[in-house]
């Protein structure tokens, strides 16, 4: 008898995993960072892909035929507002009318793009004639809003919560599952928050230079203030340029952070003119984890050798 429990348990423990590997969830994502939160938090109860694929600029993908018909039969897509959300939602909305959407900037707050720094006006908004009036279902505009929310591991907390939520409401069977898998991914941010912490705290309102602005939630997390070359895939004029390196010199700054995704002569020309160096960040890897870290450390070494 003391041997029927155990092949009892392994039995049902297999039925489970079975259960969860057929019965898994279609998950379509904008960009690879929101497929690694939905597969964290999901596990073996979601099959998750990305649209907008490694090396490839969310601001001008366009999906392939086979990735449309995908998303549009997929049980979950969740945005982020990354801008090709702008012109193909409508069009994935309307060939899957079925199909559940979660905007993950619901699940926290936001902040504005940043404008240049070197703008006759210094303002931090993007202009009402730059606004993309996307809404959500609740008709909330949030076009004008920086969609890089992954770069904050506390809003990437937030994000897996309703993440959990909607797949909760999709299989409440896998409850438990999810809750426990999300616990697991809510350590592992909050170490990696205590660890990126300990680090840039000495580095309090010291400010870095980026060509394209995607690390502003990572900045204001961490006290940090990201200056942007590019702006709504504006580049400078010659006037503004010269103020930007002016400001670069002033504070210091010997590093133009540059991204796979985005090759700008404006970046190239920056360096140049303050004897700088362009080094890589990718803020679209796939494993969130290294990537903050990596940003973390060069901007901390970046500090220190000016």
């Amino acid at each position: 008898m003391s041997r029927v429990f155990p092949l009892l348990a392994l039995l049902w423990a297999s039925f489970g995993a079975d259960a969860a590997t057929t019965d898994r969830l279609r998950v379509v994502v904008s960009v690879i960072p929101l497929q690694t939160i939905v597969a964290q938090v999901g596990g073996d109860w979601v099959e998750v892909t990305a649209l907008v694929q490694a090396g490839h600029s969310p601001a001008t993908y366009d999906p392939t035929p086979g990735q449309i018909a995908v998303a549009t039969d997929a049980d979950l897509l969740v945005r982020v507002g990354v801008p090709f959300e702008r012109v193909w939602m409508p069009r994935l909305r309307a060939l899957g009318p079925d199909m559940t959407v979660l905007d993950v900037r619901q699940a926290t707050d936001l902040i504005p793009l940043q404008a240049h720094a070197h703008d006759d006006h210094g303002s931090a908004h993007a202009s009402s004639a730059d606004r993309d009036e996307d809404e959500d279902e609740h008709g909330h505009g949030h076009g004008d809003f920086d969609p890089h929310l992954w770069t904050d591991p506390l809003r990437v907390r937030q994000m897996a919560f309703a993440v959990r939520d909607a797949l909760v409401r999709l299989r409440p069977q896998a409850k438990a599952d999810l809750a426990r898998n999300t616990q697991r991914f809510e350590q592992r941010l909050l170490a990696l928050h205590d660890e990126l912490q300990a680090l840039l705290t000495p580095l309090a309102q010291r400010s870095f230079l980026v060509f394209h602005p995607a690390w502003g939630y990572f900045a204001q997390r961490y006290g940090l203030e990201q200056i942007a070359i590019e702006h709504l895939g504006k580049t400078p004029n010659a006037r503004q340029l010269s103020r930007l390196v002016a400001r670069a010199r002033r504070d210091g700054i010997g590093t133009v952070f540059v991204q796979p995704q985005f090759h700008g002569q404006a970046a190239q020309r920056v360096a140049s003119s303050i004897n700088g160096r362009l080094v890589q960040l990718d803020p679209l890897a796939a494993d969130v984890f290294a990537s903050l870290r990596t940003a973390a450390q060069a901007i901390a070494l970046a500090a220190a050798q000016p």
